[in-house]
């Protein structure tokens, strides 16, 4: 249409036919009705772009159908999905690791075993999860993702986003698809089923680490405004359970260490009378004494209902030395003896004294033998002993 001597500058147009011409790179012109020349047109096959530069169609990006040059795809293929890399870069990515029968055009609707959906693709969850969540959003003005391991393999729970064993999450037993459903001895459980050490003074807890249920050995179980705490039991108990001490210690070796008992209703141990070494009831009714002390029954008082007892009296000055609340030796002139409380003619009790010899006696076994005479005494002889 319009040329010069050897060139063609603008190619007519068959409009009858509806063919176009265009102009060769020789100045020619040609039919771009012709499929063998549609590169030569600008007309380019699936996945390919024509570059106007070199007068010819390049491939566009990988998995493109459609683009506008190598690095700007339209039109992704299928089974694959857009992502922007800058303002002037959208690539296509192949959706992998999704069941085949759930693969549509630009996105996945269920991902295999191991993988969550994110965003319309398969990202795979955290090691030892078979099945996971994602979830990703903005707060703030920060965005933010996040996984959950909802089913693990075998010998793994969920927390949180991982898959742990049951030994780490300190957890006895355990679903692969809940997470922990008991904890180990000595842990509890939180709100958000975690398991957690109790306090050493519980050997079980519940809710918090000091709300116990059971007491280790070495404590028992509080009452009123110290219930659920265990409380270490005394030192001086010598028996004790989850309910506080049973009985106390009994210290026979030291005969100057005063003495300890229960008291009705009482979980702890209190101290003796400082002159009993044992005593049991009440702080004054005795069994044994310490050193230098000797034990006296004392009679029922009906005005104050307190029956007979022994309390440790101060030895008399007669008895040399004492053993657990007894005399063992008494002053020369003087045996050991003991003096009965009757009450309706029974023996209700019995005091130990030192009580003085017949007047002939130096020193006596009782109160009708002598071991030794008096000075201008003499033993007797028995007459049923013959001389020899």
């Amino acid at each position: 249409e319009i040329c010069t001597s050897s060139k063609c500058l603008v190619c007519s147009e068959n409009t009858a036919t509806g063919r176009r011409y265009d102009s060769a790179l020789d100045g020619s012109c040609i039919d771009c009705s012709l499929e063998q020349n549609s590169e030569r047109c600008g007309r380019c096959k699936k996945g390919f772009f024509f570059d106007s530069n070199s007068t010819s169609c390049k491939k566009c990006g990988d998995n493109c159908d459609d683009c506008e040059n190598e690095t700007k795809c339209r039109r992704c293929s299928f089974g694959s999905i857009k992502k922007s890399k800058g303002s002037d870069s959208v690539i296509c990515e192949a959706i992998e690791h999704c069941q085949s029968k759930h693969l549509k055009d630009d996105h996945c609707e269920l991902c295999e075993q191991n993988y969550t959906l994110a965003n319309g693709k398969c990202i795979k969850c955290e090691e030892h999860s078979t099945k996971c969540y994602f979830e990703s959003g903005e707060v703030g003005g920060n965005a933010y993702t996040s996984y959950t391991a909802v089913e693990c393999e075998e010998g793994y729970i969920p927390n949180g986003r991982n898959c742990q064993t049951l030994s780490f999450q300190n957890c006895s037993k355990g679903m692969s698809s809940y997470g922990c459903v008991e904890c180990l001895p000595g842990y509890y459980f939180t709100e958000d089923n975690r398991c957690l050490q109790c306090d050493n003074s519980c050997k079980t807890c519940v809710g918090t680490s000091t709300n116990c249920l059971n007491c280790p050995d070495g404590f028992y179980m509080g009452t009123n405004e110290n219930k659920g705490k265990c409380i270490p039991i005394d030192k001086e108990c010598s028996v004790g359970d989850q309910s506080g001490c049973k009985e106390c210690k009994i210290n026979l070796e030291d005969t100057k260490r005063i003495g300890f008992y229960m008291e009705d209703g009482k979980t702890e141990c209190t101290s003796c009378n400082k002159e009993c070494m044992i005593c049991s009831e009440k702080p004054h009714h005795c069994s044994a004494c310490v050193d230098g002390y000797t034990l006296q029954y004392v009679e029922a008082n009906k005005q104050t209902s307190e029956k007979g007892h022994y309390e440790c009296k101060e030895k008399e000055k007669e008895c040399i030395s004492t053993n657990l609340g007894y005399c063992i030796e008494c002053v020369e002139g003087y045996f050991i003896g003991k003096e009965e409380k009757i009450e309706n003619g029974v023996v209700v009790g019995t005091t130990q004294l030192c009580i003085k010899c017949h007047e002939s006696c130096k020193s006596c076994s009782n109160d009708v033998e002598c071991i030794a005479c008096a000075e201008n005494y003499y033993k007797k002889k028995s007459p049923n002993v013959q001389e020899t």
